[in-house]
């Protein structure tokens, strides 16, 4: 599972899989083309989708 910033907005960077047809689909179902693919996780907790932040796949919470 990878990290998709799907916009600038804070909640709006997603946990997903792979790209199909330049579109991912996240955990929280949304499906969109991202901006950008992060290494590792979002550095800001805002950042983060409160959904795919539950995903039992998230390794460590991002807690507010």
């Amino acid at each position: 599972m990878t990290w998709f910033v799907a916009s600038l907005r804070d909640e709006d960077t997603h946990l997903g899989g792979d790209l199909t047809d330049n579109t991912v689909t996240a955990m929280c179902g949304r499906s969109f083309r991202p901006l950008a693919t992060l290494k590792g996780s979002p550095l800001d907790p805002l950042q983060v989708c409160p959904r795919c932040a539950q995903s039992p796949l998230v390794g460590a919470r991002h807690d507010r």
